[in-house]
């Protein structure tokens, strides 16, 4: 065999290998993406930053929604980084909320400091999320942008972030996150976009309450009756 022939086998044996990863890793990325299992979560995120454009290539194809790959990209993160995440005290933990979560008529206004100022107005849930994140502890910023938050993060030098988010964005948040040494957990949005949308308040005060222990609910009933009309 010549030195030409032998480089094509070996070209079409490296084909044949992606080939069969993306398709192993495309099944593996849907099974969690539907069922929320994970088994050795370390090996799968490594694995999803070598694959993770053909296996949203492939996703395309078959007419499934792509956000599903980073969706399940941060679901593998918190599982890797939930036992690191409960043993950080609440003090030592910054809450970023995305301003689309504010109702349309949010009275609120941006301080270049401090990011949208609730002003407990009653119209979304975000009230009752920071009333509750403060007691325990945590601090919580409201923020226009990805770049806002990072300057946030900056600022209050926290070791853990809770994002709050579409995806794509906590995706990356969660990753810029931890080159700082951040030690991140995240919550998608339920309902992605520019305002209105939505996210499992639940959710997010199970993953604020990790480590915790037995912290006290201060849901109001005014802040329930809106989460409902919202």
């Amino acid at each position: 065999m010549g030195f030409v022939s032998l480089i094509g086998v070996i070209a079409i044996g490296v084909l044949l290998l992606v080939l069969s990863f993306t398709v192993v890793m495309t099944i593996v990325v849907y099974a969690i993406w539907r069922t929320r299992n994970i088994i050795l979560p370390e090996v799968i995120l490594a694995l999803m930053n070598i694959f993770d454009y053909p296996v949203k290539r492939t996703f395309w194809f078959f007419k499934i929604d792509t956000e599903a790959v980073d969706l399940v990209k941060t679901v593998v993160m918190n599982k890797i980084y939930e036992k690191q995440f409960s043993k950080i005290p609440p003090q030592e933990r910054l809450i970023v909320l995305p301003q689309c979560l504010r109702h349309v008529n949010c009275p609120a206004r941006l301080d270049p400091n401090e990011g949208i100022v609730c002003v407990k107005c009653g119209l979304c849930g975000i009230a009752n999320i920071k009333e509750e994140a403060e007691a325990l502890g945590e601090k919580v910023v409201i923020v226009p942008g990805g770049t806002f938050a990072a300057r946030m993060m900056k600022k209050f030098r926290p070791k853990a972030v809770i994002g709050v988010a579409c995806p794509a964005e906590i995706r990356e948040g969660a990753e810029i996150a931890m080159k700082h040494g951040i030690i991140p957990q995240t919550v998608p949005l339920l309902r992605s976009g520019c305002v209105n949308t939505a996210v499992d308040w639940d959710e997010l005060k199970r993953v604020m309450k990790l480590g915790i222990g037995n912290a006290p609910d201060l849901s109001d009933t005014m802040t329930k009756k809106a989460i409902i009309q919202n």
